[in-house]
């Protein structure tokens, strides 16, 4: 039995683009998040470690718009406006893109 799993959250910028508006300058970029799992192959003889690998990659896209939101919050607190959204989700058996 490993006694190390992982959940990995990777954030990329994919893209940023800069136009000058009325009143100021809007940025746009965007964000690709994948989200990587290793030692979780074999489960049935995992420990604790595992449950909680599990769960964390089970609620991936709900962590994800969780730290989106506080990055609204936060920006707002700044006088900035951000808008977001997502494209896709996409899971494989170990990872989600």
């Amino acid at each position: 039995m490993s006694n190390k799993v992982q959940v990995i959250f990777t954030f990329e910028l994919v893209s940023s683009e800069r136009k000058e508006v009325q009143g100021g300058v809007e940025i746009m970029d965007g964000i690709s998040v994948s989200v990587k799992s290793q030692g979780l192959s074999n489960v049935d003889k995992g420990g604790p470690q595992h449950a909680y690998a599990l769960i964390l990659k089970h609620n991936a896209p709900n962590i994800i718009r969780f730290l989106t939101d506080e990055v609204k919050v936060s920006a707002g607190k700044f006088g900035f406006e951000i808008n977001t959204r997502s494209e896709e989700i996409t899971e494989t058996p170990d990872n989600i893109h």
